[in-house]
């Protein structure tokens, strides 16, 4: 689960990163929880200062608040506890900030302009920064007889054959009992349904043939368990 934290002092726009999270979740599957902060809160504070969660803040710069702190003095306090979490800046101050904040001691990711096309950048960000560094790479499939450990790189694919699930991998095949849906449930965001019986590693996808549903993967093996509706959500997710 990740936890995303919104300081944003302007409503209708903090609402536009919260559809933006909302939107990439229930694209990539990925459960997320949100808040949203227009001050620098005590409940802000113990939120940087907790480290159960992995974070990602998006900050505004310009704040307007009583107390006269900003989205950089925010940023310097969560670095004073944090390190790992992600923090992004997203202003209208564009210019005004952008060498300062270049120049700043501050580990950020990110510094968007609110004028920019901020609702694309957003999800990009995300994409890499959360789906490619955060994902499972072993795998454990326990069967009656044997227990099967291995790097989730090297799973192509697995479909449901005779009632049971075939995992297909570079080096060898075995079978197991699990649901598919189990299976997806274990599974990292690169594994995508090509067929209501089929999940496939997008990650090693070399080519499709569109027209007679087969994909290819890039160790020469192929699969055509292709289904036209779960192939359309496949070219969308690689053109991504």
């Amino acid at each position: 689960m990740f936890k995303f934290i919104i300081v944003e002092d302007m409503e209708e726009f903090s609402e536009k990163i919260v559809n933006i999270i909302h939107s990439f979740s229930i694209q990539y599957k990925v459960e997320v929880e949100i808040e949203k902060f227009s001050d620098y809160t005590n409940k802000l504070k113990r939120l940087i200062t907790n480290d159960k969660y992995f974070k990602i803040y998006i900050l505004d710069i310009e704040l307007n608040n009583d107390k006269g702190v900003n989205g950089i003095q925010i940023a310097n306090f969560i670095r004073k506890h944090d390190n790992k979490s992600l923090i992004i800046f997203i202003t209208d101050y564009f210019t005004e900030y952008s060498m300062d904040m270049l120049e700043s001691k501050i580990m950020f990711l990110k510094f968007i302009s609110k004028k920019s096309d901020y609702k694309k950048e957003l999800p990009i960000l995300f994409k890499e920064q959360i789906l490619n560094k955060y994902r499972t790479n072993i795998l454990v499939i326990q069967t009656k007889s044997m227990l099967y450990r291995f790097e989730a790189h090297n799973l192509l694919y697995v479909k449901i054959e005779n009632r049971k699930s075939k995992f297909i991998l570079d080096y060898m095949t075995f079978e197991s009992s699990k649901q598919l849906q189990q299976i997806q449930d274990i599974v990292d965001n690169r594994f995508i349904l090509s067929h209501k019986s089929c999940l496939v590693n997008t990650d090693r996808i070399s080519k499709i043939d569109t027209k007679n549903r087969i994909i290819y993967f890039d160790n020469g093996m192929q699969t055509d368990v292709v289904s036209a509706r779960y192939l359309k959500s496949i070219l969308e997710y690689l053109k991504n």
